[in-house]
């Protein structure tokens, strides 16, 4: 069972991934709300 410490860290994990994936696909007009 994962702590709460490390839920929060798998999240900022994925996001700040997400955000690298959008801003690397930026230049084909992709916009993610």
């Amino acid at each position: 069972m994962k702590t709460i410490i490390t839920v929060i860290r798998d999240l900022k994990d994925a996001w700040i991934e997400a955000k690298a994936w959008q801003e690397k696909h930026a230049d084909f007009g992709l916009h993610w709300d």
